[in-house]
């Protein structure tokens, strides 16, 4: 997951000391940051637990999501009114959409 979100431009720290978690499963923690939105993930350590990570930006320019496509990951498409949208889809099983 590390690596997904680091091909995405967001700043990952592992561990660091001013979080408040891990709360929840004591598995290793994380502070993600791209911009001015920042946010904690934990890892599970409970078998069978899942919860997937969901999120829709709207920063990224087209040479953004071509440099992401080159990385390898693997995206679908859709046009509406409001214009193209990009899915990618994370190591959990959750969608990031651009």
């Amino acid at each position: 997951m590390i690596k997904f979100l680091k091909d995405f431009r967001f700043k990952v720290v592992e561990d660091p000391g001013d979080q408040l978690i891990p709360l929840f499963e004591q598995g290793r923690a994380a502070r993600v940051s791209r911009g001015n939105i920042e946010f904690q993930m934990e890892e599970s350590k409970s078998i069978g637990a899942k919860a997937c990570f969901n999120l829709f930006l709207t920063d990224y320019s087209d040479e953004e999501i071509e440099n992401i496509k080159i990385l390898g990951h693997k995206c679908d498409m859709q046009e509406s009114i409001y214009g193209e949208f990009h899915f990618f889809r994370s190591p959990d099983g959750g969608v990031l959409v651009l």
